[in-house]
């Protein structure tokens, strides 16, 4: 975008921006960044609360325009143009003129429902009564692709429900302008409006029916792994939350390993909900435990290091793990576990030496713990590190004893006591070369 801005001025439409979030949010406060430097219009329709925090967080020297309602001279002219070819009183003309107040797109919707409608006594008085009255007469398996999103595949939509090959019909709804091409066998309905006002005809326990279908068509025909999010959206629109908070975890799982950790708080949260609307705790603590620490994990990355401290404890919390409150109680409980670490660090474990789910979880919250206090707290990491080393090496956690060793050698090499550094630095090695043994096995 900035080599592009660079050579030539630029548009950038944001469509639907009451939907923006996560990634979406990071991109326009990106985009914002460049227009204080490059020819560049950012063009936003329907914001929302989060693409409105990023507009609030533009840099200084930005011009925002506000695109106020049609004149009503410029609103008659344009749907004097719409209606064009066809025969209309101008009462009619002037009644639309007026129930639009200005509104582009209700004077669009407007003017395709009379000229489409000769017959209408009464005029709808808002957007989406027009847009409902014009999809009303959508055949059923048409009206099924609003459940497959505002951009669907015609190959999803015909194995949805086993509809029959609908290229032809398609293309004859497109010639309405309802939907347009998006791409080879893909559509989009032209506006977000009009897929809700689609979707809200269908009734509830059949938009139940299709989403579950829509789960399993969209697993069949673009594999589970690469269609997580929408299968769980889907899933969850189904009302088939266990399924869903499943799905939701995977999803969020699959976007932290390509560090999209909006995506990924997003997506564990929806598990979260998902799994609070089941009538009963299908979750053990460990798992809720889990999904504390990935929600850490991805906050911690995104800088948010109060929220990570706070979520991380509570996942220690689940598992029975309570670590002190204040300066004092820190430096008691760090000189606690230092004392026997001053003498040799312990022993590693056999080979094949039984693991405990939960002791290694604990481990992994402690590492988390304490890498989000590195910067903050010093006593606080120290004591994670300690912490993870004892308890690691009670429950033959060796890549616990790897990452806790290591984080100790660096304290008493903070202390001056090198040679005992050494040793946890050769523990450090020794564990880690076990643990590829043990994992290449």
């Amino acid at each position: 975008m900035n080599a592009l801005a660079a050579a030539r001025p630029v548009v950038l439409e944001f469509e639907d921006g009451h939907w923006v979030d996560g990634a979406l949010v990071q991109l326009l406060e990106h985009v914002l960044a460049l227009a204080g430097a490059r020819p560049l219009l950012l063009v936003i329709s329907r914001p929302g609360p989060a693409s409105g925090r990023a507009l609030s967080r533009a840099p200084g020297g930005l011009r925002r325009l506000l695109v106020a309602p049609l004149a009503e001279q410029e609103a008659g002219r344009i749907l004097d143009e719409l209606v064009s070819g066809h025969d209309i009183v101008s009462e009619r003309l002037r009644a639309a003129c007026t129930r639009a107040e200005g509104n582009p797109y209700f004077l669009y919707e407007l003017a395709r429902l009379i000229t489409e409608q000769t017959g209408m006594a009464d005029l709808p008085d808002t957007v989406r009564a027009v847009v409902t009255l014009r999809v009303d007469r959508l055949p059923a398996e048409l009206r099924s692709a609003a459940v497959l999103g505002r951009t669907f595949d015609s190959e999803l939509l015909e194995r949805l429900d086993g509809c029959h090959p609908l290229s032809e019909a398609l293309g004859q709804l497109a010639a309405t302008q309802l939907i347009e091409r998006a791409g080879p066998d893909r559509y989009r309905f032209a506006y977000a409006l009009t897929r809700e006002a689609v979707y809200e005809g269908i009734p509830l326990a059949e938009r139940h029916r299709l989403h579950k279908q829509a789960a399993g068509t969209l697993a069949d025909v673009h594999g589970a792994v690469s269609s997580l999010p929408a299968i769980a959206y889907h899933l969850a629109q189904a009302q088939d939350w266990d399924a869903a908070a499943s799905a939701f975890v995977a999803a969020g799982e699959q976007a932290a390993r390509i560090a999209s950790d909006d995506e990924a708080l997003q997506m564990y949260r929806a598990a979260i909900a998902a799994h609070e609307r089941l009538a009963d705790d299908r979750w053990t603590p460990l798992e809720r435990s889990r999904i504390d620490r990935q929600i850490a994990d991805a906050l911690e990355r995104l800088g948010r290091h109060e929220e990570a401290s706070r979520q991380i404890a509570g996942a220690l919390t689940r598992l029975g793990v309570r670590l002190p409150q204040n300066s004092a109680a820190v430096k008691r409980a760090m000189l606690r576990e230092l004392l026997p670490r001053l003498l040799r660090p312990p022993a590693l474990p056999p080979p094949g030496a039984p693991l405990d789910e939960s002791e290694l979880e604990i481990d992994r919250e402690l590492h988390v713990h304490g890498t989000i206090a590195y910067f903050e707290d010093f006593d606080v990491v120290a004591l994670d590190a300690l912490l993870l080393t004892h308890r690691a090496a009670r429950a033959n956690d060796l890549e616990g004893i790897a990452v806790g060793s290591w984080s100790v050698a660096l304290l008493f090499t903070a202390l001056g006591r090198e040679q005992l550094a050494m040793g946890y630095v050769s523990r450090a090695l020794q564990a880690a070369r076990d643990l590829a043994s043990a994992t290449e096995a």
